[in-house]
């Protein structure tokens, strides 16, 4: 796996969530400190998902993620489910005659988050 260039303040930043989440102060996470994290972010994920997650972040299957691995997962760039172009059309969706470009009007937010 490449290495990411991290910034000073953002290893220091991801550090500070690796302790926390390191509950039992080892050094490393177990699958039972990711799945309370996963609890604890209001994921709700099956024994073969939290499994499968395990495997993706523990790149020397070691059945423990060290802070290195962490911070490759951390630092990757997410994929969205969305582009630019998306996220644009839906800003236009909202648009309303005389609000800055840019803005969504909080009443037809308001009204398109009732809808769902």
């Amino acid at each position: 796996m490449a290495k990411v260039e991290l910034s000073d303040a953002e290893v220091k930043e991801f550090r500070e969530i690796f302790d926390f989440m390191d509950r039992d102060k080892g050094g490393t996470l177990g699958i039972q400190e990711i799945k309370q994290l996963t609890d604890m972010l209001g994921m709700r994920i099956s024994p073969d998902e939290l499994d499968n997650i395990m495997k993706q972040i523990d790149a020397d299957n070691s059945g423990q993620v060290d802070f290195d691995e962490f911070l490759q997962v951390m630092a990757r760039p997410q994929q969205l489910p969305y582009t630019r172009k998306d996220v644009l059309r839906a800003f236009a969706m909202f648009a309303k005659n005389g609000e800055p470009e840019g803005y969504i009007n909080p009443e037809k937010l308001e009204e398109a988050l009732v809808s769902c």
